[in-house]
């Protein structure tokens, strides 16, 4: 299959053709609801932790990343697996694929002033990503492609190896498990996202 997409035409008859593409699902959803879920997730009784790699208090332990299994939560797991189930079909996957996704974990981050997650990918699983309970637009989540041997002195469309996504409130942002992402370190006072991993 020829799918090749010109993008520049030279002055010298050559044509730079792209290849490739690295895409992420974005889509706002559940936004009048995004209080409640706030204060949901605050009253859990999880074990949250932090490690020197992830610098957040987190949810996410062998045995409590099953935030999809509380019924209290089925509206945000509900919209979050039928964007996928679309992302997935964008991509190229049959309806029998796509109608086999689940989530398999899932958990959630309470991160402060000064919070970050290293860079990182999500390994064993298909589609990952995030959805933003509470945020402020000073921080962002970085993804990554590096191919590069050497860094151009003017970076452009061609030759960039990361990307930034502002935090917003309602944000649910799908992609890759294997696509490289960190966090800043936190300028708000307080943010919420849940997290999940799809197989």
């Amino acid at each position: 299959m020829n799918n090749t997409m010109i993008y520049k035409n030279l002055d010298n008859g050559g044509e730079i053709h792209t290849w490739f593409p690295k895409s992420i699902y974005y889509k706002k959803i559940l936004e009048n609801d995004l209080t409640q879920i706030e204060k949901y997730l605050k009253s859990l009784k999880y074990n949250m932790r932090r490690t020197s790699e992830f610098e957040v208090e987190s949810s996410y332990t062998v045995n409590e990343n099953l935030l999809h299994k509380n019924t209290n939560l089925k509206s945000v797991f509900n919209e979050i697996l039928k964007s996928a189930k679309q992302y997935s079909k964008e991509l190229g996957y049959d309806n029998h694929y796509s109608k086999k996704l689940k989530i398999e974990s899932s958990w959630f981050n309470i991160s402060n002033s000064g919070d970050y997650l290293q860079r990182h990918t999500h390994p064993n699983s298909f589609l990952s990503g995030v959805f933003y309970v509470k945020c402020g637009n000073e921080d962002y989540i970085r993804f990554y492609e590096d191919d590069m041997l050497a860094t151009p002195k003017f970076v452009n469309e061609l030759s960039h190896t990361n990307t930034n996504y502002i935090c917003q409130p309602g944000v649910l942002l799908i992609f890759k498990s294997n696509l490289p992402h960190s966090t800043n370190k936190q300028i708000s006072s307080e943010k919420i996202a849940i997290s999940f991993n799809i197989k």
